[in-house]
């Protein structure tokens, strides 16, 4: 009886260290994911043409979504993504998707070109047939000429200034494209549209329209769109206001149910040349 009370208790010992091996690294991947995004704010302290600000929460230590931006040759380049499944796998994807997208963009300002190479290098021995919805853009700063490419992704909202000076805030409808790495091949097609002074375009994943309140009825599209009307009469000025101000009334409307998917935001603001 003794002996195995001692054996339990060895075993319990192990497992009880394993977990705190697993918790640890899990930790550090999650510190690595997240140091791999952009978090500075104000992003571009010397540029007064683009205000920009991204968010994310992951719903476990690792999660699967991602954003990205940076200027090149007076283009802002930029990107949101939602990898199918969770945890580290998901995690691993992201990763590689993050690296691939700075890569490609270095020489490329092409959103379906971009797009092309990024669904080529993933789709070639995907053996889990993990894919990645995308909203990829390339931001002319001197025009605001906007090139984009959906692959897949959640329409994006964009914020217009009408001739009157009063504000329509309503969904983008690009075309849907496939995800990347579902098809080596497809042929993404680009679009274009052009963002005036005071304009800006929020992206997000499906985190946000699909966070549930504890009756678990989604938060869904039409309040995001209110969402971000309403975080503009309590005075939200900046990206960083903005971001900040959804994620509160997300955070309000959840309440105290358990976040269920990684929930990323990003706002592009063009100011003008």
């Amino acid at each position: 009886m003794i002996v195995s009370f001692i054996w339990l208790f060895r075993r319990l010992e192990k497992i009880t260290q394993s977990k705190t091996v697993i918790e640890r690294d899990l930790k550090i991947a999650s510190a690595i994911q997240m140091g791999m995004i952009p978090k500075l704010y104000p992003a571009f302290p010397s540029r007064k043409e683009i205000d920009v600000c991204g968010f994310i929460k992951p719903a476990k230590d690792v999660g699967g979504d991602l954003y990205d931006y940076f200027i090149r040759d007076e283009k802002f380049f930029f990107c949101i993504g939602d990898v199918s499944g969770k945890g580290v796998p998901a995690s691993l994807f992201m990763a590689v998707i993050r690296s691939l997208f700075r890569n490609v963009s270095l020489h490329a300002n092409d959103p379906a070109e971009i797009a092309d190479a990024l669904n080529t290098g993933l789709s070639e021995g995907n053996d889990m047939n993990m894919f990645c919805t995308m909203f990829i853009g390339v931001l002319d700063l001197r025009t605001g000429h906007l090139d984009y490419c959906n692959a897949g992704h959640n329409a994006p909202i964009i914020r217009r200034v009408k001739d009157d000076g009063t504000i329509d805030v309503h969904y983008l409808q690009p075309k849907t494209n496939l995800a990347i790495g579902v098809f080596e091949g497809f042929p993404f097609e680009p679009e274009e549209t052009v963002l005036k002074p005071g304009e800006a375009i929020f992206l997000y994943t499906d985190g946000v329209t699909e966070a549930e309140s504890v009756t678990k009825e989604l938060f869904g599209e039409e309040r995001t769109i209110q969402a971000l009307a309403d975080a503009r009469k309590h005075d939200a000025r900046t990206s960083q206001d903005f971001v900040n101000a959804v994620y509160h009334i997300i955070a309000e409307y959840a309440h105290v149910a358990e976040q269920s998917d990684d929930i990323t935001m990003c706002v592009v603001e063009y100011r003008g040349y």
